[in-house]
């Protein structure tokens, strides 16, 4: 009996539209008091990385990678789950003022949900952009921002933002990841020049 039982989950193959779960085996909490919770899992093979960001708000969600911990010179996205539909965009800030929406879009959504009070947003990204306007990521410490809202009114966030230095890179990694579609973020393995 046990033989079978294992003979049948080696040769199961999930169903084509099934919702796999991601893999996302590393986590951190971005502020002392757990309001901003991001975990994420790459591909070294795929050459993407997978982030999944929880905030408690159901208002504007905002993330990004920093030179030093401000906004001025930040590849950020920005979204939110809307009254009439999700919204989600890749920005740069040339400030500490409002970002500017970039001209390549190089963030996947995979998915964005509102529930219990909180906004999970789900996305994907090439590890090594060639865009001018995305940060280069690397095996060191980077420095990721994040900010948030109460309303869906993207503005200025006040007190509910932050910053904190993590590797992201320098980890063993994750098996490839796949998407809520059922299909793996195509492969994003190209060199700038």
């Amino acid at each position: 009996m046990i033989l079978l039982l294992l003979s049948l989950l080696l040769t199961w193959t999930p169903v084509i539209g099934a919702q796999p779960d991601i893999h996302m085996p590393f986590m951190e909490h971005l502020d002392v008091d757990n309001n901003v919770i991001l975990k994420w899992g790459f591909s070294e093979v795929q050459g993407t990385i997978t982030f999944q960001l929880t905030f408690k708000t159901t208002g504007w969600v905002g993330f990004g990678f920093s030179p030093n911990g401000d906004m001025a010179g930040a590849d950020i996205v920005i979204g939110g789950v809307g009254p009439k539909a999700n919204y989600f965009k890749d920005y740069h800030a040339t400030s500490n003022g409002f970002p500017l929406v970039d001209e390549k879009q190089d963030y996947t959504l995979l998915s964005l949900t509102e529930a219990d009070g909180q906004t999970t947003m789900t996305f994907w990204r090439a590890i090594q952009s060639c865009d001018k306007d995305d940060f280069r990521m690397t095996d060191s410490p980077l420095k990721l921002i994040y900010a948030y809202g109460k309303t869906d009114d993207i503005g200025y966030h006040g007190k509910s933002r932050g910053t904190k230095e993590v590797n992201l890179l320098n980890m063993p990694s994750s098996s490839p990841l796949v998407s809520n579609s059922g299909a793996s973020p195509p492969r994003a393995i190209e060199k700038c020049q």
